[in-house]
């Protein structure tokens, strides 16, 4: 891969996303620096003290929203306080959801062949596929089937059953991913710079040909290493 294929510069809207989040009331207090040029030095390593100031903020911020400190914590309150709930995508800068809305490639596999379309991650969330194609019963108790759902579910009960079971929990699924995933305490607002629609391609760690050296989910290591076991893999899977 060239560097024009891994271009990590900034785009203008993520620019712009900066400098909204850095000023926002709700990160008040949260540590950056900019550099000689003005801009926000938006990334720190996460055992550096820089890194080690802002963990010390996001604990902070889960003892006043009474969330439990512990694998996950830190995910869960960037959601929470996240202003605007859009992330930017550093690369393209294309706006989208922090929560899992989006369909994983196995769903959008399925729903693709279903449809006989040919749609992207990211060109529609799983409530815009359904708005959008759900144009009859059967099409309505496809996604229901897909999600494990009855039949013969109208287009809310499907949505709100989704939102309910998927998107507004804080547990991984095979079916939905989010628009970006968390990097806290990284990146200053805890999520990475790249979206769902440049991560595989910008994310060196994350090309197709690499990935498919995993076996085991990155979170479970990370759970391992806590005491969770190799279970924790089956979970997350």
């Amino acid at each position: 891969m060239n560097n024009t294929e891994n271009d990590r510069s900034w785009n203008e809207n993520f620019k712009n996303y900066v400098e909204f989040i850095v000023n926002h009331p709700a990160y008040t207090g949260l540590y950056y620096e900019r550099k000689t040029d003005g801009t926000v030095k938006w990334v720190v390593l996460k055992d550096s003290i820089q890194g080690r100031i802002r963990t010390a903020w996001w604990d902070e911020q889960c003892r006043r929203l009474n969330i439990p400190i512990q694998s996950g914590c830190y995910a869960i309150v960037s959601r929470i306080i996240h202003p605007t709930k859009i992330h930017i995508c550093q690369c393209c800068g294309r706006p989208l959801s922090i929560f899992q809305i989006y369909p994983t490639k196995p769903l959008l596999k399925k729903i693709n062949e279903h449809f006989n379309i040919s749609i992207s991650q990211v060109d529609y969330d799983i409530f815009g596929i359904i708005d959008t194609y759900c144009t009859d019963q059967t099409s309505i108790d496809f996604i229901a089937k897909c999600f494990k759902q009855p039949h013969g579910l109208k287009k809310y009960e499907l949505k709100t059953i989704i939102y309910q079971n998927y998107v507004g929990t804080d547990q991984p699924s095979r079916l939905l991913s989010p628009g970006v995933m968390s990097n806290n305490p990284d990146r200053f607002d805890g999520f990475h710079s790249d979206g769902l629609c440049c991560r595989e391609k910008t994310d060196k760690g994350r090309h197709t040909v690499n990935m498919k050296t995993y076996t085991q989910d990155r979170r479970a290591y990370e759970d391992w290493s806590e005491g969770n076991y190799n279970l924790a893999n089956t979970m997350i899977r």
